[in-house]
């Protein structure tokens, strides 16, 4: 009796050991955690999107300054503006792809009607398209007519307003 409780005190204190030694380097980590987490997000509106937390940059059409979410990565791409009930002049999202390819867009889940800008790899503008909300399956798709490597969707209507025409160059300001 005497030996097995001297056993169940000296397997309870390894025990022990062994938790202390794998959890307090977690609580440790753990207490960096909110630091970490402020630096990744409190950053400056001008550096990253509020909504998507994609990185913001400034393009230009016709010395227009666009603001811009940058979409390099496929999950983006894909998400894009989905779910959003405004988008404010002189704002959009620019898709940035690889290389050139055939491209295609759809309106699957975007509350808000879109001009859709096709650009080659020289940032020239080689088509465009007025995009309507999809309300129901199937969403049509909008191929762009020539093939690109990016693409700028902005509020319907923003292309005719800031006067921009197949053959315009987008550049990139920051």
């Amino acid at each position: 009796m005497v030996m097995t409780m001297i056993t169940i005190v000296m397997m309870s204190a390894i025990m022990t050991k062994r938790i202390l030694k794998t959890v307090l380097p977690l609580l440790g980590a753990m207490a960096l955690l909110p630091s970490a987490m402020a630096q990744s997000f409190w950053q400056p509106l001008d550096e990253v999107h509020p909504q998507s937390h994609l990185a913001l940059a400034t393009v230009t059409i016709n010395d227009q300054p666009i603001r811009v979410e940058l979409a390099t990565k496929p999950r983006a791409q894909a998400y894009g503006l989905m779910h959003r009930y405004i988008l404010p002049e002189n704002q959009g999202m620019l898709f940035v792809f690889d290389k050139m390819q055939p491209l295609s867009f759809w309106m699957k889940n975007t509350k808000i009607p879109l001009d859709i800008l096709y650009f080659d790899n020289e940032g020239v503008l080689v088509d465009y398209a007025e995009a309507i909300p999809c309300l129901e399956d199937p969403c049509p798709s909008y191929p762009s007519k020539a093939p690109g490597q990016y693409v700028l969707e902005i509020g319907q209507g923003e292309r005719a307003r800031l006067g921009i025409n197949i053959g315009d160059r987008l550049k990139k300001v920051d």
